[in-house]
């Protein structure tokens, strides 16, 4: 090998390095800046409220269900897909939403309305419910807000099963057949709120 064949091989080996270097560079540059100006992922053991997450992250109801979205009242929740859904909007800005099975043999309602007050007043109460019956109640959260769930009764469906609580200035009242106590949890634990 003479000089000359040398000095190529090293000028082309020195390139070659050059080349692959700068390569590396520009995809590890290309790679930060894309990192930098990504949308911020969020964490999943951070302290960002729900219904900011839910602008990153999209619900997808389980096999079998259905969501309902609020946009009104700000909340959403998943359902059994054999529920037929009916809205309601009321005077006075109170609305109620009906989740009935076509047979009529189970389902559950909301019902929301306006409410200025931090706690339910006797009056309020036995507004919505004439009967006065508020048997076991028990302190709950819905979504972060704490609420009461109880039974009791009424000229229409008989026994029930009843979760209210207040968040931005509206009263929410979920009922159901006393019988699914149980089945209401599962749906409530879906519940969003989505403001």
């Amino acid at each position: 090998m003479n000089a000359r064949t040398g000095i190529l091989s090293a000028v082309g080996v020195a390139t070659l390095i050059i080349i692959i270097g700068a390569t590396f560079y520009a995809l590890q540059r290309a790679h930060t800046s894309t990192a930098t100006t990504a949308a911020p992922q969020p964490s999943t053991t951070s302290n960002i409220p729900a219904a900011a997450l839910a602008a990153f992250i999209p619900r997808t109801p389980p096999q079998g269900w259905k969501e309902y979205d609020n946009a009104t009242y700000d909340f959403s929740l998943f359902y059994p897909d054999d529920l037929s859904l009916t809205d309601h909007d009321e005077p006075d800005d109170e609305h109620t939403a009906v989740f009935d099975d076509p047979a009529g043999n189970y389902g559950f309602q909301i019902f929301v309305a306006p409410y200025a007050g931090t706690q339910i007043t006797q009056d309020r109460f036995l507004l919505d419910d004439p009967s006065g019956v508020m048997q076991d109640p028990t302190d709950v959260t819905v979504d972060g807000v704490r609420g009461t769930i109880f039974f009791s009764s009424n000229a229409i469906m008989g026994d029930t099963r009843e979760l209210w609580f207040i968040r931005g200035g509206y009263l929410y009242e979920v009922t159901t057949y006393k019988p699914l106590d149980t089945w209401l949890a599962d749906i409530m634990k879906t519940w969003q709120f989505t403001d």
